[in-house]
């Protein structure tokens, strides 16, 4: 039980990082985006569209383990 509320709390940061990264002002200078995607050599429109690409991504994963792990915390219950 504590894992799985330990898990949605994982979901609830992934989100967070989302909304970070989809409004970062330049996401060129983030260490995370500069070693997964290379966004350094980038120009900074191409960038940011990255950055909201990858923002998606995260979000969708943190929706999916919060509402998982929320109804399995719910069933052994």
């Amino acid at each position: 039980m504590e894992a799985m509320i330990f898990m949605m709390i994982f979901g609830a940061a992934l989100l967070l990082t989302a909304a970070w990264l989809a409004f970062a002002k330049d996401p060129r200078h983030s260490v995370l985006l500069y070693k997964v995607q290379g966004l350094s050599s980038m120009p900074r429109e191409k960038a940011r569209e990255k950055a909201r690409q990858l923002a998606k991504i995260v979000a969708v994963i943190g929706v999916i383990m919060i509402v998982g792990f929320g109804i399995g915390a719910m069933i052994l219950a």
